[in-house]
């Protein structure tokens, strides 16, 4: 063996064009699907890094109408008592801390957590210790655990910290302890500090079942099985149903493990990115398989010669398969930079787009596929090839002269493969052109508001500083007043949620209206608070009545705004104006009726929406957000110099134009649409090299029977044809193939599609006239060198 790859590597050498051509090929398949399979393996494939990771859960509340939401502290409580299958529970809130021991005030994305998290994931501290049960106390949960990554930018992993206090919303809080250098919960979040979780009895909102904010995770008991756990928990969750039937009739709950629940979002998209780098590995290999079927059939008289000389049907193949692992090999090495190139791009991009994404690298489990697929795939290219080396047709091959067609066994083995390749090309192509279009629907979607030149500031205000309701006010009428002044400001206003924000202060909860009787289970409504000049803002059309103005001060009469969903699914053909809404923050008179706002997406359906006037409803978070007539991106400094005019301790938690927000949301669809596009690209190309070359050798080694058809008379546009009819029914064969695999293809796209269906006819029409032109062209050009033969060279033959 080690002698037939050292005489496949000189034979490769002696051919560089043949050998470069093959290697690149290899490298853009094997590299696409490393590069794929690495973004797989970190993001859905990787155990989640707890101890015993497989019988993690995450518990959600289910609502009447099969949504999954999170839960209530009594419900958590009532879980943590009554469930034995389940062995341990935890819960945590999001929270952003105000610090302020930097160079300037940062908002730090924090958990508050209950003392049983860190056992929950079998981790504790690397220094110092994680929460006790004493600090699930209120006046006792000021306490603090670091991350790794915190205590070494803020502390310069100063060994002492473990006692010290920091200052987080203007509050002292103790440091406990610090967590070792990968943890990270929930993965991906990039969390700077876990502070304890109490709760007040005192506090009748948070205690109350209406009010759902926790986020749930448990462990699964030695012995029990998910579906035992998930069996128990139905069974808790319908008898607190029956005990306390206003706040949580036909309520559920949704038992999911914690590794499903990370990826359930991501799986799909990056499983369909899976598979079409496979049709462009398939692609690739079928490629570099007609180049050498091409080659053995030049070397076919050499290989006689060989099996005359005594070597038998397993040396020969032996042979062909060498040459196809020396080429496999460098094919691996360019595949593998690419691979490093692309996880480059991947690192890059913000935090968040995808769970996980910062462990994605070539690790061992990279190495071992990027070389099981080499050796895949050298036994795939290199199979057909070395079948037809290993069959012996001594006679006639060394009576061939050197101009002679060749054997119809290889003749065939080359048209199947352009057939093959054919078809995967079309599937591909298919599949990008359905997501293109696809993502272009989602895109034309109107948000229900203008995101063009609009620059937003998410501010949390921390309690300790901002107490009062007056404070805040005060605070926001500043910083709009500070912001609508700046050169190249249009308008300005503030809101507790942005449209397709990340964070924000939002709340869906149970209303109703007065005078009316509303027959669905518990209906819900989102609320937001917002400031006078938001709606004109973003340029939120006004459907009837009035915006919110200065006239809904806070001593005023309680106003509200609803969207055009509320208003038609609850009102139907009445005029809402002036009916009376009541929600948990109280009792509202509906001034005015706004158009549909999509702020859970561009894929997701308005849900009823109710807007509070910011006075009568004062949150301490808030959104400023600015019009601007130049590039808003360009004022994002002058905005934060003037926000901290106000206060130089306020931190601002993000500052984004909304065209970058609605990017982030959309990243997914368009990442797979590029992608596929990209692959459809590549595929393209291949399908155009491997047509070319299949008919370049075709031409060359039909030269004698071209000759001697133009010295009997054949016209040179009759060679074209006759070169093209054959190639073209090679590619309309492949074409019928790849339309019957695309009709089942396509159909894994349906869960991501939006306004699009998985068999688009005229998509799918569209890249087979494309397809058509590309073969048309590769097919072309040979032809046309096929007529310029010249009759009399060809028939020069040995």
């Amino acid at each position: 063996m080690l002698r037939d790859l050292r005489y496949g590597l000189r034979t490769l050498i002696r051919q560089p064009t043949f050998s470069l051509v093959a290697i690149a090929t290899l490298s853009l398949g094997i590299g696409a699907s490393t590069a794929i399979f690495s973004l797989v393996k970190a993001v859905v494939l990787n155990q989640l890094p707890y101890s015993e990771p497989e019988s993690l859960v995450v518990l959600w509340e289910q609502n009447p109408q099969g949504e999954r939401g999170q839960v209530s502290t009594p419900t958590f409580l009532d879980w943590q008592r009554q469930s034995s299958k389940i062995d341990t529970f935890a819960a945590y809130r999001h929270v952003r801390y105000t610090f302020t021991g930097s160079d300037e005030p940062l908002d730090i994305p924090s958990l508050r957590v209950t003392p049983e998290l860190f056992s929950v994931l079998g981790t504790d501290a690397s220094r110092g210790r994680s929460f006790v049960a004493e600090e699930a106390i209120t006046g006792q949960d000021r306490v603090a655990v670091l991350s790794q990554g915190f205590w070494r930018r803020h502390y310069d992993g100063d060994p002492a910290i473990v006692g010290r206090q920091i200052e987080l919303d203007a509050r002292a809080y103790t440091v406990v302890g610090v967590m070792p250098e990968r943890f990270d919960f929930p993965p991906g979040s990039n969390i700077g500090l876990w502070t304890a979780l109490s709760f007040d009895p005192n506090d009748a909102h948070g205690r109350s079942r209406r009010s759902r904010g926790l986020n749930v995770v448990g462990r699964v008991a030695g012995g029990a099985s998910l579906e035992q756990a998930r069996a128990e928990m139905r069974s808790i969750t319908q008898a607190l149903a029956t005990e306390h039937p206003d706040t949580m009739k036909d309520w559920g709950v949704v038992v999911q493990p914690a590794h499903d629940e990370l990826v359930e979002n991501v799986r799909p998209a990056l499983m369909l990115l899976m598979g079409a780098v496979g049709f462009l590995l398939l692609i690739a290999c079928v490629n570099v398989a007609n180049l050498l079927l091409a080659r053995l059939s030049s070397r076919r008289r050499e290989m006689a010669l060989r099996g005359a000389l005594g070597a038998g049907r397993l040396p020969l193949a032996r042979q062909v398969l060498a040459e196809s692992f020396v080429l496999a090999l460098p094919g691996a090495a360019g595949g593998l930079l690419l691979t490093l190139a692309a996880i480059r791009i991947a690192r890059s991009l913000p935090i968040g787009i995808l769970p996980r994404l910062e462990q994605v690298s070539v690790d061992g489990g990279v190495l071992v596929f990027t070389l099981g697929v080499s050796v895949a795939v050298s036994l795939v290219f290199g199979f057909l090839p070395a079948l037809q080396a290993s069959q012996p047709q001594l006679r006639s091959s060394l009576a061939e002269t050197a101009g002679s067609g060749g054997r119809p066994a290889a003749q065939r083995s080359l048209s199947a493969l352009i057939v093959v390749e054919v078809a995967l090309a079309l599937v591909l192509l298919s599949a990008a052109g359905i997501a293109t279009r696809s993502f272009s629907r989602l895109m034309a979607v109107d948000p229900g508001f203008v995101p063009n030149h609009l620059l937003a500031a998410q501010i949390y205000l921390p309690q300790p500083r901002y107490p009062e309701r007056k404070d805040r006010i005060r605070f926001f009428d500043d910083a709009l007043a500070r912001v609508r002044a700046l050169p190249g400001v249009v308008s300005a206003g503030a809101v507790s949620a942005l449209p397709m924000h990340p964070v924000g202060i939002e709340f869906a909860l149970p209303f109703s209206i007065e005078g009316k009787e509303i027959t669905t289970e518990e209906p819900r409504v989102d609320l937001r608070a917002a400031t006078p000049g938001y709606f004109e803002t973003l340029r939120i059309a006004l459907r009837s009545g009035r915006l919110l103005d200065e006239r809904d001060r806070e001593d005023a009469p309680h106003t509200m705004l609803i969207n055009e969903t509320l208003a038609r699914r609850y009102f139907s053909d009445e005029d809402p104006l002036g009916g009376l809404i009541i929600t948990p923050h109280g009792r509202g008179e509906i001034v005015g009726v706004v158009a549909d706002v999509r702020h859970h997406g561009l894929d997701n359906e308005p849900r009823p929406e109710i807007y509070l006037p910011f006075e009568q409803q004062v949150f301490p978070g808030m959104a400023i957000v600015a019009r601007t007539s130049q590039d808003p991106a360009a004022l994002a400094t002058t905005l934060r110099s003037e926000i901290w005019g106000v206060d130089s301790d306020q931190p601002i938690h993000d500052l984004s134009t909304m065209d970058q927000a609605i990017s982030r949301w959309v990243f997914l669809p368009r990442l797979s649409s590029r992608l596929l596009g990209a692959f459809a690209a590549a595929a393209l190309l291949l399908a155009m090299v491997g047509i070319f070359g299949v008919i370049s050798y075709s031409v060359t080694q039909r030269r004698p029977e071209l000759g001697m058809r133009k010295a009997l008379g054949a016209a040179s546009s009759d060679l074209v044809l006759m070169v093209m009819r054959r190639s073209m029914t090679l590619v309309a064969v492949g074409m019928g193939l790849g339309l019957l695999g695309s009709i089942a293809a396509t159909r894994l796209l349906s869960r991501l599609l939006y306004g699009v269906g998985p068999f688009e006819p005229a998509v799918v029409a569209g890249v087979s006239v494309l397809l058509l032109a590309v073969a048309a062209l590769a097919s072309f050009l040979p032809a046309r060198r096929a007529a310029k033969v010249d009759p009399m060279r060809a028939l020069r033959v040995e």
